[in-house]
């Protein structure tokens, strides 16, 4: 017998941030277990992003090991509670345990498949793959930059809208933020291989690999959805929620050159493989 409560896994970028917002109110709403604190990142006292690192992407954490998050995943459940967390297909990817001697160790997805078999899961897929794309290596340049050069990590990824209100709460200043972030610490954006190899490696985890294990998950396209769907579906709306920046165009930060590169080697592989996932190619 299914529980009531939800567990959604997917590609970063692919709208899991605004989806399972819907979920988490969910949570709240019917006292299935807790939800985690968000990460919220401040610039002179004001809000500019509320992560999810630790609110929503709970075995995505780095600072403690897969097998110590997994441990309290299931000591909450002994004590009758579900934590509200989002799963990112890498995490998935992972060994239960490191070091030489764990080589063996099952994956992640093994005990997620047993640890999670009476829930509802979705698995959510954005069927416009070059929006994910341009948007994971955008986003993952500027991550990995501002590391290299140990700069402080202003970096938006969201912004946040008012489903009350129809409006941007902090009308869209992430997005200037997130420019200036770029201008000011010369963000250089061009094609990476390990960028393009990690993300390749997701979508075939994601199709190949997660979708097979999990066979009762429901596979549910971002494009089909809207807040009012949501609402329907999670029963009320949250008063917040992620939507994208408004009038980003990421192709924009990209020489022609190097766009028409990056185009090409992403066609190539959409064309030999991705499209019998069911994606478009978006370009």
């Amino acid at each position: 017998m299914k529980t009531g409560h939800t567990i959604l896994i997917g590609l970063p970028r692919s709208g899991t941030t605004w989806v399972h917002n819907y979920i988490r109110h969910n949570y709240i709403n019917n006292n299935y277990g807790f939800v985690l604190p968000t990460v919220i990142n401040t610039v002179k006292g004001e809000i500019i992003d509320i992560g999810s690192i630790v609110g929503d992407e709970w075995l995505d954490y780095e600072f403690i090991s897969n097998k110590q998050k997994i441990e309290m995943l299931e000591a909450c459940r002994r004590c009758g509670l579900e934590v509200c967390h989002k799963v990112l297909v890498d995490s998935l990817a992972r060994r239960t345990e490191y070091g030489w001697d764990n080589a063996y160790a099952p994956d992640v997805l093994s005990w997620f498949k047993e640890f999670y078999r009476d829930t509802n899961i979705i698995i959510l897929k954005r069927k416009n793959l070059w929006k994910t794309y341009i948007s994971y290596l955008f986003h993952s340049t500027i991550s990995k930059q501002l590391e290299e050069k140990e700069a402080k990590l202003i970096h938006p990824w969201h912004a946040a809208f008012n489903t009350h209100t129809n409006t941007f709460v902090r009308a869209n200043k992430e997005a200037s933020i997130l420019d200036e972030t770029i201008k000011t610490n010369k963000i250089n954006f061009k094609y990476d291989e390990k960028i393009w190899n990690k993300f390749m490696s997701s979508v075939r985890f994601l199709n190949n690999n997660v979708i097979n294990e999990l066979p009762n998950a429901e596979v549910i396209w971002t494009e089909d959805l809207s807040d009012k769907i949501l609402e329907e579906r999670f029963g009320g709306i949250p008063e917040t929620t992620a939507k994208p920046f408004k009038n980003m165009n990421y192709e924009k930060y990209y020489s022609k050159k190097g766009l028409e590169f990056i185009k090409e080697k992403y066609y190539q592989g959409f064309r030999n493989e991705f499209i019998n996932y069911g994606y478009i190619s978006g370009i």
